[in-house]
């Protein structure tokens, strides 16, 4: 007997699961604006002119995420590229080959634009290596307009009114100390405040619409308080730029509203204001939006601001092929791969030294790898319980490069290169790159000495002296809660008995043991432990300072 045919199933529910990338998000950007397009590695979207620009180039970057408020200032006017992350911040390396990259031609050297917070130990290291390799001059410009209390908000919109008017200023071909002192000028005069809001229903129909809660009247005092610490001086003849930044859950009308009733606050506190923006130009949560406050202190600025910018990100487009198509054409870009070479420049150690610094180097992996266990322990306590283990990793690899003599403890700039691009990958996350940035630093101090010049102690002082700050200028947290503080401290220290003329193994060891009371101090209340990092480089600075001992002469004559 024939079977009656079957009817047509209905497609399933389902909904596929398709996975978007910050990759294929910028490619989506290639289609809107045809301008850029994408680098051949990372997560780097750049202007298609920008081999041909003779002008300031500006790098922009971060986390990607689900926001990619750097990607969308890039075009003509703002940024001449952007350089995101995926679940964190980029690495060191791809932003130094994005900078050299930028730095390739007849160009006036590079800015990077970054916004305070955890990102600056990544692209700080990629700037001082940068600053040692390319040609033209490269600078690090760090915005921290935000004063919320709210520590989750990572990015706000100071960094686009920044990169607005500095782009422009490049467009136009204004000179780097040009555009670095109009810089200076404006980044204290930026200021980013949350502005809560409630829903409410209006009208008949019942509306959804918003109004500010009175939690923005204080928040804007610290703008305008004279006795702030974030006071702009802001009176009827102060001209300002307003940025209001908000959520994307907000209907046009409520939107609006919400526009409209911080324009009337404004007025009544006797805020001049020339310049206002508005919209979702950064992610926001559910009933907040931001304030972003730019005081003008000379009318170009308004010019800058009212130039020509394609950036999608200044909701201007650029569209110029036959149809809107995803630009999937990438670029290897102009660096070509080549092996790695190893550079040896700058002062050399003698054989007795050299020997006492490898027995350093030999102490402190083996403290570091015997304490595995310990170090997991207390990071337990706060994070993820592995810092032991990644700090094996990093001893691990130091040491068998030891042994095969693939080291060059004779010459510092080599070693402490080596050290740098290996504690930045094997140990990974911010402390990964604050050894990076304290190795790096020392690096270049010893390859700018004459190679004929004999490494004292005085120099190795004044090396773990600018090592010392170099990681300051990139730490955004207390100096006395997090691995920094036992450095500085006995960088401290050393300086001052070296300077009283102390034997260096006297101020070495005072210096190591004011470090190992320094990390017992990091310990917040209501935890059992310091912090790991800390108590780490008490452990390594220890076994360093008992190497040196044990191998330096009796007489002391000996210099390390």
């Amino acid at each position: 007997m024939e079977q009656p045919e079957q009817p047509p199933q209905p497609p399933s529910a389902e909904v596929p699961q398709v996975e978007v990338t910050v990759r294929d998000a910028l490619h989506s950007l290639t289609a809107v604006n045809q301008d850029l397009f994408l680098l051949d590695y990372g997560n780097v979207i750049i202007q298609r002119r920008y081999q041909s620009l003779k002008t300031v180039r500006l790098l922009g970057g971060g986390l990607g995420g689900g926001d990619l408020c750097q990607a969308i200032c890039v075009g003509r006017g703002m940024l001449t590229a952007a350089i995101l992350g995926e679940d964190s911040v980029p690495s060191s390396r791809d932003i130094l080959r994005t900078i050299k990259e930028l730095n390739e031609g007849d160009n006036c050297g590079v800015f990077v634009i970054v916004q305070a917070g955890p990102d600056l130990f990544n692209f700080g290291l990629a700037v001082e290596r940068a600053n040692a390799d390319c040609r033209s001059r490269v600078k690090l410009l760090s915005i921290d307009d935000y004063k919320g209390d709210d520590e989750k908000v990572r990015y706000s919109c100071g960094f686009i009114l920044l990169a607005k008017v500095l782009g422009a200023m490049a467009e136009l071909g204004f000179f780097f100390d040009e555009i670095y002192n109009c810089y200076e000028n404006i980044v204290e005069k930026i200021v980013t405040v949350p502005l809560h809001y409630e829903h409410v229903e209006v009208g008949l129909l019942k509306r959804q619409s918003v109004v500010l809660t009175q939690d923005f009247v204080k928040r804007f005092q610290t703008i305008i308080d004279k006795k702030s610490q974030f006071n702009l001086s802001l009176h009827p003849s102060v001209p300002t730029v307003i940025l209001i930044n908000t959520s994307r859950a907000l209907s046009r009308l409520a939107e609006l509203g919400l526009v409209k009733q911080v324009i009337e606050k404004l007025k009544e506190w006797g805020v001049s204001i020339i310049r206002l923006y508005y919209g979702s130009f950064i992610t926001m949560t559910l009933r907040t939006a931001y304030l972003t406050v730019m005081k003008i202190f000379d009318m170009k600025i308004i010019e800058y601001l009212d130039a020509q910018s394609d950036a999608s990100g200044w909701h201007q487009v650029c569209q110029f092929l036959p149809e809107i198509t995803f630009q999937r054409e990438e670029n290897p870009g102009l660096l070509q791969k080549s092996g790695k070479q190893e550079i040896f420049k700058g002062a050399k150690l003698g054989q007795t030294q050299s020997k006492i610094c490898a027995k350093a180097i030999e102490f402190g992996c083996e403290a570091l790898m015997s304490c595995e266990r310990q170090l997991n322990t207390i990071d337990q306590e706060k994070s993820r319980g592995n810092m032991g283990s990644r700090l094996r990793n990093m001893a691990e690899h130091v040491q068998k490069r030891l042994i095969n003599s693939k080291l060059s403890v004779d010459c510092p700039y080599a070693l402490f290169k080596k050290l740098g691009v290996m504690a930045e990958s094997a140990i990974g996350g911010a402390m990964g790159s604050i050894y990076g940035v304290l190795f790096e630093t020392a690096a270049n101090v010893f390859g700018d000495l004459p190679e004929e010049e004999v490494v004292t102690p005085f120099v190795w002082a004044r090396v773990y002296s600018i090592a010392a700050n170099a990681v300051q200028q990139y730490s955004t947290e207390r100096d006395d809660v997090n691995m920094f503080y036992p450095i500085r401290c006995a960088e401290q220290v050393i300086s001052k008995e070296m300077a009283k003329g102390q034997h260096y193994l006297q101020a070495f060891g005072l210096g190591v043991s004011v470090a190992e009371e320094a990390a017992i101090r990091t310990k917040l209340p209501l935890c059992k432990y310091p912090d790991v990092g800390a108590h780490a480089v008490g452990i390594w600075m220890r076994a360093v300072f008992e190497a040196v001992k044990l191998t330096s002469m009796p007489d002391g004559c000996d210099y390390l």
